[in-house]
């Protein structure tokens, strides 16, 4: 049994809902923020605690029709209510909609109809199928005259078995005369068949005057239309992949006929659906471009999957085409990815806690070589530059060299350092660092960690340690921007650790995340829209060159214009 059902608009408009209990907590809410407004509605199914809910649009009424049931049963209708109900209820209320104001639908009734047509087909199928007396019968009798058969051919097959010829009649078989005579009664035997003529073509028989063949103007037309039908033109072979599939339909006749000319101009009027025939030629080129933008090739196919959900269905009016349909909606679904709902503007932040008289602290993680210590004394330059006093923290305990490295930052931007050598633990060293900052006034503490692979446990328990022990205000994920499945994987497994080794009940995963290398990749900006795709968390720097002020903000416009251009 169902729990809830619910008709909204795109725009957060109720029209519809029916609940049969009551609900712990907010579901669709949680569906509404964490599916479809970060573009993940390819998804099939969502779980919020106890819940699981389905879902379906209406691209062209701009409709969302949720069922929410407990996620422990297995209700194999739900799909079929999702789509009857979406069905009834667009043909009932056809003249009423789209809606832009609270609306009453009088909805009930036949919704109580379409749940028991389901749930009684769904238990009608989940009985065996039973046979009635006559059948048995004829099974039975189709057995038993299977099984004599059978035994039949074997006793048949054993008698008339037969048997070795002699040597004479093999060594006769065997001989050149034999084989000639034989050979020639096949030939005999043989019937030769005729060859099928070409339509144009002449052949030697054919007593046919060359000069008396007729070469006017129709004979001609008939050559023509023979080279135009099976030779293709300069503008055919430079034709983009995108245009091929879209002109293979009508590569048969170049003639207008009265069909197509009803499906223009219903097109052309707004009348007809995008079909999935349509749209998987466009999305298929999108999502290779995706791919090889270094966009990671699982999120390349969520992305565009979404994008179809939303266009399927939808109608197409004035002299739009599909390619630009999806391209816009593909660029408003990117930027909408990158546009995160959890943005962190970092200085806000830093003199927020300024004001509180607090320090604000940030821990810098990532894997081996990426620029973690680059990055922090980048980040370092920017809060000096903005009158802020700034602490660095030296808790890569692990690394030969870690502090020195530091050290040399510290010296050239001249700020502080917190240090205590190599032996010490670094969620110790993270704590004393802070307390420091705290009493001596500081406004930002940095916290450098060491480098470590997502699959070493041990130092993925020393992070989470070090997180649970002083609750940083930031934690930022380093990782390349040359990188794209390897580094969806390793911000994946960060934030798998952060929340499995926490002992918290509401455990702390990565914030945001930096770029490095970020001026080196051309165009091959796709890693960007994987990391943030997979966490949902937004890239708060981006790191451009190897000075300290290389160190830009996101432009979340031309990463799009490079994805797609």
């Amino acid at each position: 049994m169902i729990d809830l059902f619910c008709i909204f608009t795109t725009t957060g408009l109720v029209l519809w809902s029916k609940s049969f209990c009551e609900l712990k907590g907010t579901p669709i809410n949680k569906l509404i923020k964490d599916v479809i407004l970060v573009e993940r509605t390819n998804e099939k199914v969502f779980y919020d605690d106890q819940y699981a809910l389905k879902w379906s649009f209406n691209n062209d009424l701009g409709l969302v029709f949720v069922v929410v049931y407990q996620r422990i049963l297995q209700l194999m209708y739900v799909d079929d209510l999702l789509a009857a109900v979406k069905k009834a209820f667009v043909t009932s209320f056809k003249d009423s909609l789209p809606v832009t104001t609270i609306c009453e639908f009088d909805f009930d009734e036949q919704f109580s109809q379409l749940l028991d047509s389901v749930e009684s087909a769904s238990q009608r199928s989940k009985r065996p199928s039973l046979f009635s007396g006559s059948t048995l019968n004829r099974l039975r009798s189709s057995r038993e005259v299977k099984e004599t058969s059978e035994s039949s051919v074997q006793a048949v097959e054993s008698e008339t078995q037969p048997e070795e010829p002699e040597v004479e009649e093999r060594v006769e078989k065997s001989s050149p005369t034999m084989t000639r005579k034989n050979s020639k009664k096949q030939e005999a035997k043989a019937k030769p068949e005729k060859k099928k003529k070409s339509k144009f073509l002449v052949s030697e028989d054919d007593n046919v005057d060359i000069n008396s063949l007729d070469r006017n103007s129709e004979n001609a037309s008939v050559t023509r239309d023979v080279v135009e039908n099976f030779v293709c033109n300069e503008s055919e072979m430079d034709r983009p992949e995108e245009e091929e599939s879209s002109s293979s339909s009508s590569s048969s006749s170049s003639s207008w006929g009265l069909g197509k000319l009803t499906g223009f101009m219903k097109r052309l009027v707004g009348e007809t659906p995008i079909t999935n025939e349509e749209l998987t030629p466009v999305i298929d080129s999108l999502k290779k471009k995706l791919v090889e933008k270094n966009v990671a090739t699982d999120i390349a196919d969520s992305i565009c999957e979404n994008v179809r959900t939303k266009i399927l269905g939808k109608k197409l009016g004035g002299i739009k085409s599909v390619t630009s349909v999806v391209r816009a909606a593909l660029e408003e679904s990117i930027e909408s990815i990158l546009t995160t709902r959890s943005s962190v503007d970092i200085l806000r932040l830093v003199q927020d806690a300024r004001k509180q008289g607090k320090t604000f602290s940030i821990v810098f993680c990532g894997v081996n070589g990426v620029g973690k210590s680059t990055s922090l004394s980048k980040v370092a330059y920017y809060f000096k530059s903005k009158g802020l006093r700034v602490l660095l923290a030296a808790c890569d305990t692990y690394r030969s060299g870690a502090v020195e490295q530091l050290r040399v930052h510290v010296d050239r931007l001249g700020l502080d350092l917190f240090e205590r050598g190599y032996t010490k633990d670094p969620s110790d060293v993270a704590y004393y660092a802070l307390r420091y900052a705290n009493e001596q006034g500081f406004d930002v503490c940095l916290i450098d960690t060491a480098g470590r692979m997502q699959n070493n446990e041990g130092l993925m328990r020393s992070l989470v340690k070090l997180v649970n022990v002083n609750h940083p205000d930031l934690i930022l994920f380093v990782g390349e921007a040359l990188v794209g499945n390897d580094g969806v994987d390793q911000l994946r497994e960060f934030n798998r650790a952060l929340h499995d080794l926490s002992d918290l009940a509401e455990p702390r995963l990565v914030d945001g995340i930096v770029l490095t290398k970020f001026d080196t990749i051309d165009d091959k900006v796709g890693a960007a829209l994987s990391m943030v795709y997979c966490t949902g968390k937004p890239i708060v720097f981006v790191g451009t060159g190897q000075k300290y002020t290389n160190l830009k903000r996101l432009n979340v416009k031309d990463v799009v214009n490079l994805l797609l251009n």
